[in-house]
C-alpha cells in the first residue's frame, strides 16, 4: 500500500489491449494492436501453449529442444490472436514487423518471426503484409502487417477448452517491466516521405558513456517504481518507459536533443485523447493532470534572451482566438519555417470545438493570422533562421518533466504518468506535484512557469 495519501479507493482495473510510427488505415480501425504482452496462466493455457510450441519448433526445423524464449513468444502470440477472434467479428491483429519496433520488448524479433512463419506454414495463421515504400534506398513499413487466427487454430484451442470468449481466463498480461534492456534510445533525424513525416532510424547507444549510464539509471528507477503501481487505463496500457533522444547522426550524440519519456505501443496511455485521460485511475484513485503552460514558448524566450512576463497568457492576442494562437505557435515550433496553410488536424479540431463558422481558413487566414501573432510575439520572427530547433526545446522540457517524475517516485512515493509537457498524478498529490514540477522547470529553464491543472 502506498503512503502518499491517507486513503486510496481501490477499483477493479479494466484491461483490454488495443509502434511508434505505424498507422492503421480507416477500414482497419476495429483491428487490435498486437502488444505481445500476454502469457498463459491456467493449466489448459500452459498445455495449449506447450503443444503449439512443439509444432512450431518442429515446423521450424529446430535442432534443439523447445526453448523458454520460443514458448514465451508462442504464448504472447496466442493471447493476442484469441483476443482478436471475438465471436461474430472478423477482426485482425496488427503490428509492425520492423526490427526497431521490438527494441526493449520482452518478445524479440527473431522468435516472433520464427513463430509467425511456422504458424503460417501450418495453416494456423492468416497474414496480410503491410504496405511498403522506400526512401533514399531505405525500406519503410507504412501500414502495419495484419494477422488473424484461422479456424484450424481456434479448433486446436477448443480442444483445450479455450475459446475467444474465455481466453482471458487462460491468458493474462505479463507483469509490467521493472527494468528494460534499452532504457535509452537514440534516433537519427526524421525525414519527409510523400508528405508524411517518418521518425528517424534507431542508432547505436554507447552504454559505456557516463551520461548514458546516468540517464539509464533514472529511467530504471522510474520503471522499477511504476511496476508496483496499479494502473487503470481503460482500453490503453502502460508497459515501461524509455527515454528517446533525436538527431543522433550529428548534434544528438551528446544526448541533448529530444529526450522525452515514452510509453511504447499504439495502445499506450500517451495515445489517449486528452478528453479520455480524466478516466485514468492510479492505485484506484482519480487523477489530475498538472500541465506546464506555454512550455516551448517559455523555453524559447529564455534561450533567446527575450524579456517577458512568465505569468501573462502569451496566447491572449487581439483578433486571434486563444485556440488559434496556441495552435499556430505549437505547429511552428514543430517545423523549421512558417506553415503556408493550416494542417488538416487543426482545422478539424477548430470545427469540432464549434469555433467561429467552423472553417478555420475562412475565419482566420493563415497569412493574416501569422502577421497578428508575430506582431504580438516578435521574438518568433527569427524562428525560420534560428539555430534553436525543436530538439533543444524538447530536451530542456524533458529534463524538467523526467526529474519531476523521478523525484515524486523516489522521494515521495508518488506515481506520475508523464504526457509530454504534463504529468498525471493522484488527486491527493496535486499540490505536491505542482510544486515539484515548478521547481524542476525553474531549475532547468530559469523561470517559474504557469502551472495549470485539469
Amino acid at each position: 500500500m502506498n503512503n502518499y495519501c491517507s486513503v486510496i479507493r481501490r477499483t477493479d482495473p479494466l484491461r483490454e489491449n488495443k509502434l511508434f510510427c505505424h498507422s492503421v488505415k480507416p477500414e482497419q480501425k476495429e483491428d487490435r494492436f498486437m502488444a505481445l504482452d500476454t502469457e498463459p496462466h491456467s493449466s489448459n493455457g500452459i498445455a495449449f501453449t506447450t503443444a503449439l510450441s512443439r509444432l512450431v519448433h518442429k515446423q521450424a526445423n529446430k535442432r534443439y529442444k523447445v526453448t523458454l524464449e520460443l514458448r514465451q513468444s508462442v504464448g504472447a502470440v496466442i493471447g493476442d490472436l484469441l483476443a482478436n477472434a471475438i465471436m461474430g467479428v472478423e477482426r485482425y491483429g496488427y503490428r509492425s514487423i520492423g526490427l526497431p519496433t521490438f527494441t526493449g520488448m520482452t518478445i524479440g524479433y527473431k522468435p516472433f518471426k520464427a513463430v509467425m512463419d511456422a504458424m503460417e506454414s501450418l495453416n494456423l495463421l492468416e497474414v496480410i503484409p503491410g504496405d511498403r515504400g522506400s526512401l533514399k534506398g531505405r525500406t519503410k513499413v507504412r501500414d502495419a502487417t495484419r494477422f488473424r487466427a484461422k479456424p484450424s487454430l481456434l479448433e486446436m484451442a477448443l480442444g483445450y477448452g479455450i475459446t475467444p470468449g474465455n481466453w482471458s481466463s487462460h491468458f493474462r498480461q505479463m507483469p509490467r517491466l521493472a527494468r528494460v534492456a534499452h532504457p535509452i534510445l537514440l534516433r537519427s533525424s526524421s525525414e519527409i516521405f510523400y508528405g508524411h513525416k517518418l521518425p528517424g532510424t534507431a542508432m547505436k547507444v554507447d552504454n559505456a558513456l557516463p551520461v548514458v549510464q546516468q540517464l539509464a539509471k533514472q529511467v530504471h528507477d522510474i520503471n522499477g517504481f511504476m511496476a508496483g503501481q496499479e494502473l487503470n487505463l481503460g482500453a490503453y496500457q502502460h508497459r515501461y518507459f524509455q527515454r528517446i533522444f533525436g538527431q543522433g547522426e550529428d548534434l544528438g550524440r551528446d544526448y541533448t536533443k529530444g529526450g522525452r519519456l515514452y510509453s511504447p505501443g499504439k495502445d499506450s496511455y500517451q495515445q489517449m485523447p486528452s478528453c479520455e485521460r480524466t478516466s485514468i485511475r492510479i492505485n484506484g484513485e482519480a487523477t489530475v493532470e498538472v500541465d506546464i503552460g506555454s512550455s516551448f514558448l517559455t523555453i524559447y524566450r529564455v534561450l533567446t534572451g527575450t524579456s517577458f512576463d512568465p505569468e501573462a497568457d502569451a496566447y491572449d492576442i487581439p483578433g486571434v482566438p486563444r485556440f488559434v494562437a496556441k495552435s499556430w505557435v505549437v505547429m511552428t515550433f514543430g517545423h523549421d519555417r512558417y506553415h503556408s496553410k493550416w494542417p488538416a488536424k487543426i482545422k478539424a479540431k477548430y470545427k469540432a470545438q464549434g469555433l467561429g463558422s467552423g472553417n478555420l481558413q475562412k475565419d482566420h487566414p493563415i497569412g493574416r493570422t501569422r502577421d497578428l501573432i508575430l506582431a504580438a510575439l516578435p521574438e518568433l520572427k527569427a524562428w525560420p533562421t534560428s539555430t534553436i530547433r525543436w530538439g533543444e526545446l524538447q530536451y530542456v522540457e524533458s529534463c524538467a518533466v523526467v526529474e519531476t517524475v523521478h523525484t515524486l517516485a523516489m522521494q515521495y512515493g508518488v506515481p506520475a504518468l508523464p504526457v509530454h509537457d504534463s504529468i498525471r498524478v493522484p488527486v491527493c498529490a496535486q499540490d505536491l506535484a505542482t510544486r515539484v514540477l515548478s521547481d524542476a522547470f525553474c531549475k532547468h529553464v530559469g523561470v517559474r512557469p504557469v502551472i495549470k491543472t485539469k
